[in-house]
């Protein structure tokens, strides 16, 4: 996959192939996909960690697109006859985790179709929101 992005030749972009738990960098990025990608082969206990994570390396206005599972535990689905192993929250904890770690959902779809890229059980786009802005909410609400 990586190869095949590469081979777009789009301005600016980082493609990374990491063991995501383990990866440190300073930069901050405007974006962050994880189709397909972040839960796969994570276990349940690191979840939390990982949204942590995302939100520490986006930029405030950043965006994070991702695809989950929608049925808490560890499951085992299969992907182009392979069979895989993923972790996931519930959707609804998903989208709290979100809220908890500094985005804004901004669009989220269960069970989402397209005659491209297939099924997925859980797509959100979420925007990293300002820490002045979250303790706001916290005080308002």
């Amino acid at each position: 996959m990586i190869r095949r992005a590469l081979r777009n030749k789009i301005p600016n972009a980082s493609f990374l192939s990491t063991d995501f738990a383990s990866y440190q960098d300073k930069r901050k990025y405007k974006g962050v996909i994880a189709f397909d990608s972040l839960f796969f082969y994570t276990s349940y206990k690191k979840i939390e960690s990982c949204y942590r994570k995302i939100s520490s390396l986006l930029e405030e206005g950043g965006i994070l697109l991702f695809t989950a599972g929608k049925i808490e535990g560890e499951n085992e689905g299969t992907m182009y006859g392979e069979r895989f192993y993923y972790a996931s929250y519930s959707a609804m904890r998903t989208l709290e985790l979100m809220k908890e770690n500094g985005f804004s959902v901004l669009k989220s779809e269960t069970d989402y179709k397209d005659s491209v890229s297939g099924s997925r059980d859980l797509v959100v786009m979420a925007r990293k929101v300002s820490p002045s802005s979250i303790s706001l909410k916290k005080r308002i609400f």
